[in-house]
């Protein structure tokens, strides 16, 4: 790999460098990693899903999930979204418990992944066993041809050696060669992209350098979407690494950045929505805050399990934050009553905070 180290590159590494630092530093003083990492991961759920033309927002999920809870199930593209939650939250679990990644990991990961959605087939969880083509109709005029099937095998065991073994350079540039080769690879008939994006996190976690799943991609890749392309095309075309690498840790450093912002912007509407209950000796409606940035759909069935309190103290709690312009009721469903924490919504929904 022919790889000059520009100084476009290596700034652009220590900013990055310097971001991660301060996302993992409040990810380690947290008192309820839940906090950052529900939102975090559902922001990212959504966007590496849009990627790939399933459309759904920050707060369909949300609402989704809500509504599982009392069994109504209905969205497929809010399902698949949150099959992607899932399937990172399993690779995380799995990476702190294995201490590497492996094909059987990546494997489950990609069953969780496709589970239960009108993608699901045969093949899922396992390596493709045909010729696919990216970005064209044919692959006589696609703009990328992966390897033939019988090589993929050997690929993929060769990728998660990498991962496994390799030392020689910065931890960030090594993410990015591993990214291009899962692409490359494209070793699954459906979802390489979701997974190539989740493995990001993952080894970000599998070497130490964050302790919580806090940074995503997947928001610069739909910014940048004809740019990447275009940079993962050229090296496959080209050997153009330095151009890639440098797209790639632009990424990380521009995304730390964000999320450092938006972590920022939630702490201080947590402590402002405090605040307002600063005249009230009773902890249950703080606690309620708290929940809601975790997940800011509420129903008073569920304020009633978290808190432990019972039906009518519930649905007074849930009036008091509705009465101190916290919860919203919504008109979702004439079945049971959402309320939804809007403002908490809109930072997790806003594409980039200044």
């Amino acid at each position: 790999m022919d790889l000059e180290y520009s100084p476009a590159l290596l700034s652009a590494l220590s900013e990055a460098e310097h971001y991660l630092g301060q996302l993992d530093g409040i990810g380690q003083r947290l008192s309820d990693p839940g906090l950052l990492i529900n939102p975090f991961l559902r922001r990212e759920a959504v966007l590496s899903s849009k990627i790939e033309g399933t459309h759904t927002s920050y707060s369909d999920v949300v609402l989704f999930e809500a509504a599982t809870r009392t069994n109504d199930h209905r969205d497929d593209n809010a399902r698949q979204v949150v099959n992607y939650v899932q399937a990172l939250d399993f690779g995380y679990r799995q990476c702190r418990l294995q201490g590497t990644i492996d094909d059987d990991l990546i494997f489950a990961i990609h069953r969780t992944l496709m589970k239960g959605t009108l993608a699901t087939h045969a093949r899922s969880g396992r390596l493709r066993t045909d010729q696919v083509h990216v970005r064209g109709n044919n692959i006589s005029v696609a703009r990328y041809v992966p390897p033939p099937a019988e090589h993929l095998p050997g690929l993929m065991s060769d990728l998660t050696s990498f991962i496994a073994t390799n030392r020689s350079l910065p931890l960030l540039f090594r993410i990015a060669l591993v990214h291009y080769q899962f692409e490359a690879i494209h070793p699954f008939n459906d979802g390489n992209g979701r997974v190539g994006r989740l493995l990001i996190t993952l080894i970000l976690c599998l070497e130490q350098r964050l302790t919580h799943p806090l940074l995503y991609l997947s928001a610069y890749f739909e910014r940048n979407s004809e740019e990447y392309y275009d940079r993962l095309l050229a090296v496959s075309q080209r050997s153009a690494w330095t151009d890639w690498i440098t797209f790639f840790i632009n990424g990380i450093r521009e995304e730390a950045r964000d999320a450092v912002k938006r972590t920022s912007t939630l702490f201080d509407l947590q402590k402002e929505y405090r605040s307002r209950f600063s005249d009230s000796r009773a902890s249950a409606p703080t606690r309620l805050i708290d929940y809601l940035f975790e997940s800011p759909v509420m129903t008073i069935p569920r304020a009633q399990h978290l808190l432990g309190v019972s039906y009518p103290s519930a649905k007074k709690i849930v009036g008091n934050l509705i009465g101190r312009g916290i919860l919203r009721p919504m008109d979702y469903d004439a079945r049971a009553q959402y309320y939804i924490a809007d403002e908490i919504v809109n930072v997790i929904e806003q594409p980039v905070l200044s």
